[in-house]
């Protein structure tokens, strides 16, 4: 086992990232390096990866990070020791581990994908007449899917105030947050109220990317597509949701850049989490 760090950090750096295929869509050796160079650069602690497909090991070793490999698909990397996992909801979709993050906290981290049909992102340009009972039936299966894991997670939640829950990854899905009034010509003229962002709001999960940076307007950090891309709108659809108040979101980015390529399709979306109380005011719609 490796060694417990001496130092008892106060922040916490937390990513997700969709690496695409395995890294290996920009070069099978050259994009997992590529991708390791990216998450050494953003000095992350925790990553939850979505799409490892073989790679994990690769990237865990170089990073020298503790690994859990849950299934192709879901993946967890951590500077600090994963003491438990847990097998929640379906392997290709979910999986979440215990972490020791210094000798006073634990937190518990999950990395999870939400499936990609319906191509809400798409339909929208082929078709621009599209009815909200459209886009929420489209938005149905992946509703389901993320109800079942927050289920799972219940138990987690409510001792989220003790053991902070980190709810991570790529929801291939948009937030009510994003799509309002304001930002409603990125988005073909929809204001939608995505259903997911409301259920995790409802059930105390705050998106803290958008607590560092309440407007989408000034700021949209598109995760998806990182390119353009014929035919799609593209939009944020990858989060880092907060569950309990040990820790607090202090700094926020999206990454999609790399000094030659960046690997993916997706952006890597890191937060910087903090024990001491946050500096900035949480805005009224935020805490709704």
């Amino acid at each position: 086992l490796k060694p417990i760090p001496e130092k008892q950090s106060q922040n916490l750096k937390v990513m997700t990232f969709n690496i695409w295929n395995g890294g290996r869509e920009m070069g099978a050796e050259i994009g997992v390096q590529r991708t390791v160079e990216v998450i050494k650069e953003s000095g992350a602690d925790l990553i939850m990866m979505q799409e490892t497909y073989g790679s994990g090991p690769i990237i865990a070793d170089a990073l020298g990070y503790y690994f859990y490999l849950r299934s192709s698909n879901i993946s967890i990397m951590s500077r600090y020791p994963i003491l438990e996992t847990y097998p929640y909801y379906q392997a290709f979709h979910c999986g979440g581990v215990r972490v020791r993050f210094n000798k006073d906290l634990y937190v518990n981290v999950f990395s999870i994908w939400l499936h990609y049909l319906s191509d809400y992102l798409g339909e929208m340009h082929q078709k621009a007449d599209l009815s909200y009972a459209e886009l929420l039936e489209g938005e149905q299966k992946r509703l389901n899917e993320l109800k079942e894991i927050m289920k799972c997670l219940e138990p987690l939640a409510l001792k989220s105030d003790q053991e902070p829950l980190l709810l991570c990854g790529d929801f291939n899905s948009g937030s009510h947050l994003d799509w309002i009034e304001e930002t409603q010509s990125r988005h073909n003229g929809y204001v939608f109220p995505f259903p997911q962002s409301h259920a995790l709001v409802a059930a105390g999960y705050k998106d803290a990317y958008r607590q560092i940076h309440p407007d989408p307007v000034s700021d949209p950090s598109i995760t998806w597509p990182v390119a353009e891309l014929d035919n799609y709108i593209r939009d944020r659809i990858d989060f880092i949701y907060l569950h309990g108040t040990k820790i607090h979101p202090q700094s926020a980015r999206k990454i999609d850049t790399h000094p030659v390529r960046f690997p993916s399709d997706h952006a890597a979306v890191l937060v910087d989490f903090q024990t001491h109380k946050p500096t900035y005011e949480m805005t009224e719609q935020l805490k709704e």
